[in-house]
């Protein structure tokens, strides 16, 4: 399994458990477990996340960009201006102008400034 190596025994082991409890039924009648299997995929293969930063103008273009286009598991959220009671994984720095980071997992690539930057990293 891709990301494997991030995730503990403990929940590697309930994955592969839920897994072997279900799999006869998901073979059977996939789209009996629609949400069981979108759940593992994203264990599997963790969507990417973008979070933007800057002036809400700038950073709404930049989600307009996003939603035009056919990305899937890419989740875009644009993070308010005051970071303080967000989980460290969110909390990033907001600047005179739009920034995006594109996280996977815990692992987060260095921000980019600019939307032609952005679309290429999700590719």
């Amino acid at each position: 399994m891709r990301g494997a190596k991030r995730r503990s025994p403990a929940s590697r082991s309930a994955l592969q458990a839920a897994l072997a409890l279900f799999a006869g039924g998901v073979l059977r009648v996939p789209q009996g477990f629609a949400t069981l299997v979108a759940a593992l995929a994203d264990c599997h293969s963790p969507p990417a996340l973008v979070l933007l930063t800057g002036p809400p103008a700038a950073t709404d273009t930049w989600r307009a960009e996003l939603a035009a286009r056919y990305l899937p598991g890419v989740i875009s959220l644009r993070l308010p201006d005051d970071t303080a009671d967000l989980p460290a994984m969110l909390a990033r720095p907001r600047g005179a102008r739009p920034q995006a980071w594109v996280c996977r997992g815990s692992q987060c690539l260095p921000p980019v400034a600019d939307i032609e930057s952005l679309l290429k990293s999700l590719s």
